[in-house]
């Protein structure tokens, strides 16, 4: 049975990765072990799935839990609804040469070398990737339909603050992205003038975020620290890129700084993030006086450090577990010269 709705916003607009962005997908490339995610047809996409989780994710940082099953549904045994905003599919046109390859390496604790089978690489679209963004939003009678609405604005206005990140990898310089030239259009489905204009013209298209209405949302984020540090070299720096070159075996990593293909040397959020971590667990052992295990996976068991790095998730479906293990840090990426 179909749901009754007395309006519905269609947005649509374009994300701009401010960083690169991996959204991975099954096989497709014998290059790499993390593919880019490509449809049917053979084109890159980035799934809806993949930008209504980190949006229902804010929506429950920012908002409230109510405000959040409201928007998105929820299932308990028998009851509940499917959510209201629907995210379509986002084909992206992406020149094949720019697509970047990061490594990714675990670093045994003993002897400081490439952990054994701990070695793996993503392809990640370039930064300044344009990323078509299609979303509909269904509003029922009454108060909840106001309060959706609100929630609607502060989740667009917080996209275009750059406060989301999509794909793999967040916590570590990737996929951080800022939505522009954003278009809304409002059906009327209550009365039959609306309706009439909706089979005519479409809908109303709207000028201002703020002309959604509904009920103002009071946000509660959690409070965040944002440190800033001016790099200086007392020595080289070099971060490895993946392909190797035809006068010398390792070339230094380059990434995309712009949409106008300017390169740039890059240092990455996953080094920088992996170089604190080391450090932290040096300290937290020396203090506990504990020696590290040879096993990798159990190496980076060190008290205290998940809550600020991030630990594997042991337990799939537990929520509350799953927030516990998620990085309370996220390094971004440096580009230099």
């Amino acid at each position: 049975m179909a749901r009754k709705i007395v309006e519905r916003y269609r947005i649509e607009g374009c994300l701009v990765a401010q960083a690169p962005l991996c959204v991975g997908g099954l096989g497709g490339d014998v290059d790499v072990d993390l593919a880019l995610a490509r449809n049917g047809q053979g084109q890159l996409y980035v799934p809806g799935t993949s930008f209504a989780g980190p949006m229902r994710e804010w929506v429950r940082r920012a908002l409230k839990a109510d405000e959040e099953q409201c928007l998105f549904g929820f299932q308990e045994d028998d009851q509940g609804f499917a959510s209201r905003l629907l995210v379509e599919d986002a084909v992206i046109v992406c020149d094949q040469e720019l697509i970047e390859v990061r490594d990714g390496v675990g670093i045994d604790r003993r002897f400081g070398s490439a952990a054994n089978q701990a070695k793996y690489d993503r392809a990640a679209l370039p930064k300044g990737t344009n990323i078509p963004l299609n979303m509909t939003l269904e509003i029922p009678f009454g108060k909840t339909g106001e309060s959706i609405k609100g929630c609607l604005r502060a989740l667009i206005q917080a996209m275009k603050d750059a406060r989301l990140g999509f794909g793999a990898a967040r916590t570590r310089g990737l996929g951080k992205v800022k939505l522009e030239g954003i278009k809304i259009h409002r059906e009327g489905w209550f009365c039959k003038p609306d309706v009439l204009e909706v089979l005519r013209n479409g809908g109303k298209p709207l000028e201002h975020v703020d002309d959604i209405g509904g009920i103002e949302c009071k946000l509660d984020e959690p409070a965040r620290l944002e440190i800033g540090i001016k790099w200086e070299p007392v020595g080289p720096v070099m971060v490895k890129a993946e392909a190797a070159g035809t006068a010398v075996d390792m070339l230094p990593l380059v990434g995309r700084t712009s949409d106008k293909d300017e390169y740039a040397l890059v240092l990455p959020g996953s080094g920088i993030k992996g170089a604190l971590r080391t450090q932290a667990e040096r300290i937290v052992r020396t203090v506990l006086g504990m020696e590290a295990p040879k096993e990798f996976l159990e190496q980076v068991n060190v008290p205290l450090i998940e809550y600020l790095f991030g630990a594997a998730r042991p337990e799939k479906g537990n929520k509350a577990k799953d927030e516990q293990n998620n990085s309370s840090i996220t390094i971004h990426q440096l580009a230099y010269c």
